[in-house]
């Protein structure tokens, strides 16, 4: 997890301070190498700071922080969009209402936006 230092301050005036379990070691990094299979790697040196963040400790003061509710695995049945918002419902029959619904179902989904309409969905992990 490598964020630049605006972005962390950014999420830090919404969420209050990152706590230092969340802060990786080095913090401030000059360079970042990134990995695209065994034979392509790519080093870059951003012009900007760059924080590295323990993302399991980071999502979860986040997550914690922000009152959001994680699902795993969860089959969604029925989605309606409505005005304030989103109304699901399960597989398990379980139903109820959300500002918003990010759906992370991974870049080998194939899971796309339903369409431009869509204000209450936000769709992470598309390659």
């Amino acid at each position: 997890g490598v964020l630049p230092a605006s972005a962390l301050a950014l999420v830090e005036a919404r969420f209050g301070p990152t706590p230092e379990e969340a802060l990786a070691t080095p913090a401030v990094v000059p360079e970042v190498r990134l990995h695209l299979g065994p034979k392509e790697s790519y080093l870059l040196r951003p012009d900007w700071p760059a924080v590295r963040v323990n993302r399991r400790a980071f999502d979860a003061h986040l997550l914690q922080r922000s009152g959001a509710e994680v699902r795993v695995d969860a089959r969604v049945d029925r989605l309606d969009e409505r005005a304030d918002g989103v109304r699901l419902t399960l597989s398990t029959g379980e139903t109820f209402a959300a500002r918003l619904v990010i759906v992370a179902a991974g870049a080998a989904s194939s899971l796309a936006p339903f369409g431009p309409g869509r204000r209450g969905l936000v769709f992470s992990g598309r390659a």
